[in-house]
């Protein structure tokens, strides 16, 4: 059984109470989950919105403080029917599990950097559903009569119910903003989130930890210059960082990581319909790793691969890459060099582990029928 139900009650312009109450209970798995929620906006104008929300979470009778799963999914997650209304209109927007609802930086990601580079809001978020209440202020730049047109911004603040103490002992502080524009010749991205996560680590099993988590990414694309060879510019850098603290400070660590991309692409080069274009793209991460994909697209078992936080003693992997790509018509062949590195904490080599250096090349035309 898979089901739910969502609604949306406005009140002069003003406050606006959206609820809903999902079930997800005939499954493969064997568990029952049910969880509702309520929220409350007022919006007084120029885009900003001030709510408050409470949400409850029950699988198999049981309050429980998150639907995670053994394999790092969420319960909801695997339903149909998890949509909601929107806030600024009556759009229903679906989401996986309860991603929109909070936002999160993840400590797995397919971009290396907590999705920094990825320049939408909900690319911020958590797909797991929670018992919880809080708080939240918010601003959209899609609203017309935004104070800053472009800018989505939230700030909030969450009481996450906790089975280890029974109460809602989980902080949980926010915020995240992305923000776009034209600058001259230039389209801008811009985007940054911070989170803290704080737990009663008396009463958690060894695994919880405190963390701190902080992503932001800038990504610049010129238009053509009308000079020789029409030529246009990208550039792109992200970073994420985050701390383990555990119950004794044996096990702490941290995790950072730095992507970066310049490059600059001939849009007329000597012939016509012609276009070269050459990139170069580095990255660095300290404690993490990287799973790569497993499964089979055709039996629906894949699994993308993803970098994940690891506790490695403070090891460093670097990688860097220049690449030459040519187009012409549509005929396209592309090649690059790449360096691969990991080092000690202290910057020695890892005994037994040498730096590698590989290159790719890809061709490829395009036929229609």
């Amino acid at each position: 059984m898979d089901r739910g139900i969502t609604a949306k009650v406005n009140l002069l312009n003003l406050i606006t109470v959206r609820g809903g109450y999902y079930e997800y209970m005939a499954n493969p798995l064997g568990l029952a989950g049910v969880r509702y929620g309520v929220r409350g906006d007022v919006t007084p104008g120029l885009g900003f919105s001030v709510g408050a929300y409470y949400r409850d979470l029950t699988i198999n009778g049981t309050k429980k403080q998150n639907d995670l799963l053994a394999d790092d999914s969420s319960l909801f997650a695997k339903g149909k029917y998890n949509s909601y209304f929107a806030l600024a209109n009556n759009d229903l927007l679906d989401q996986s599990g309860c991603a929109d609802l909070h936002p999160g930086i993840s400590d797995r990601d397919t971009d290396g950097v907590g999705t920094a580079l990825t320049f939408s809001q909900n690319s911020f978020t958590d797909k797991k559903c929670y018992s919880e209440y809080g708080v939240e202020i918010a601003h959209s730049g899609k609203d017309a009569n935004a104070l800053v047109k472009n800018l989505d911004l939230r700030l909030g603040y969450a009481g996450r119910y906790r089975e280890a103490t029974k109460s809602y002992s989980n902080t949980f502080t926010y915020g995240d903003a992305v923000y776009s524009t034209k600058l001259g010749i230039a389209d801008v991205n811009v985007k940054a989130a911070f989170s803290n996560d704080s737990y009663d680590l008396t009463k958690e099993n060894a695994t919880t930890f405190n963390s701190t988590a902080v992503a932001a990414g800038l990504g610049v694309k010129t238009d053509a210059l009308n000079v020789a060879f029409k030529p246009s510019f990208e550039g792109q850098i992200g970073y994420y960082s985050r701390s383990h603290d555990y119950n004794g400070t044996a096990s702490d660590y941290d995790s950072n990581a730095v992507r970066y991309l310049a490059g600059v692409k001939l849009n007329e080069f000597l012939l016509p319909n012609t276009k070269l274009a050459v990139y170069y793209a580095g990255y660095q991460g300290k404690n993490r790793g990287y799973t790569p994909f497993t499964g089979s697209i055709d039996a629906g078992t894949d699994v993308a691969g993803y970098f994940s936080d690891a506790n490695n003693g403070g090891q460093t992997v670097s990688q860097d890459l220049l690449y030459v790509e040519g187009n012409y018509y549509d005929l396209s062949f592309g090649y690059g060099v790449g360096n691969l590195r990991l080092k000690e904490a202290n910057g020695a080599a890892v005994t037994g582990v040498n730096d590698a250096r590989g290159q790719v090349f890809k061709i490829s035309y395009k036929v229609s029928f």
